[in-house]
Formats: C-alpha cells, structure tokens, sequence
C-alpha cells in the first residue's frame, strides 16, 4: 500500500471505520478496521494538520458530526441489496449448487439473509434473527435512534458491543449508500 497517494477505495473505508467507531476518535483511529486500511502513525500523511488543529482533531470533528447527527438519521441501502427471512436451511443447498455436490435436503431452520451486490459480485451475509431485525428495521426507514435504542434495549454490555461490530460490518460491505438526517 503506497500511503503518499492511497487509493480512493482504501481511504474512503478507513473513513468510515474510523468515523462510525462508537468510542474515542483515538480508539476508532486505533481500531483494527482503521488499522487495515492506514497505519495509525501515518495519519498525517493522509490528513493534514491545519494551522489551529492536529490530524487527529481534524477527525475528530467529523467523528462528533457523525454521532450527534445518527440519532436522527437514516440509513439508505443499496438498490442491489435484499433482506430474506426462510423457513428453511438455505445456506447449505446453495454452497452445495456451487460447489456442484449433491444438495443436503432440506432441513427445517430458520434463516435470515441480505444479499447484496459489490464489485459485479453476488455476495450474501448470513444473519442471526436480532441481526435481521435491526437492519429489516433500518432499511424500512427506521431512524438509527429508534432502531437502535430497540435493539439494545435488555441486551448486556457485551451484546450491545456486538450490535456495533454488526454496523462495522455493514458499512464495510457496502450495504448503504447514503445517510440522510
């Protein structure tokens, strides 16, 4: 990776990891996202000090934007992008199609599933069923606030750490294609 002109893509994703990370700016600068993307010591180099602000200040206003504004906020999914909630194991028939083996039959289990396009790709995320609801809730036009604040709600400290890695995970596919307060 060349950090004197990073490639757009590469920028755009450290951006956003470090942007929507729930805690500090340093810690979404330090986050293994960020850190997939740009070093955190050449940050620097991909945002410029200016003469009353640090790179990591600079950031740190689009961090703080970022999260006063997403109570309100909704998130727009792709066009290319579906929610599927089955009765059915579907998973397995489907890998089995591709990978031209004899299909397992059908077992009786519930499974959720967004399928979306990236990159002239087909490309699925299996979901668990509160996974499913947040983001059913969220592409039917559900502010974050109030999706959020559902999903959370009884939920410990841990599980609500997982409902963020969720987002991370989301963001970093492609599955929104604009935030609109």
């Amino acid at each position: 990776m060349s950090l004197e002109k990073p490639e757009l893509t590469r920028l755009q994703r450290w951006m956003q990891e470090v942007v929507v990370h729930p805690g500090t700016v340093k810690e979404a600068i330090e986050s293994e996202g960020a850190i997939r993307e740009i070093p955190s010591e050449r940050l620097s180099e991909v945002v410029l000090p200016s003469h009353s602000m640090t790179s990591t200040e600079r950031v740190g206003v689009y961090h703080g934007m970022y999260l006063m504004r997403m109570e309100q906020a909704r998130l727009r999914p792709i066009p290319a992008s579906r929610l599927l909630a089955f009765k059915y194991a579907v998973i397995p028939n489907l890998v089995a199609y591709h990978e031209d083996r004899p299909s397992p039959g059908p077992r009786r289990r519930a499974t959720w599933v967004a399928l979306y396009r990236r990159d002239y790709s087909v490309l699925r995320l299996e979901l668990s069923r509160a996974e499913y609801d947040l983001l059913r809730a969220i592409v039917d036009g559900t502010s974050l606030g109030e999706a959020l604040a559902t999903a959370v709600s009884s939920k410990s400290p841990r599980q609500q750490a997982k409902i963020f890695r969720w987002f991370r995970t989301w963001v970093s596919e492609g599955l929104f294609m604009a935030i609109e307060t």
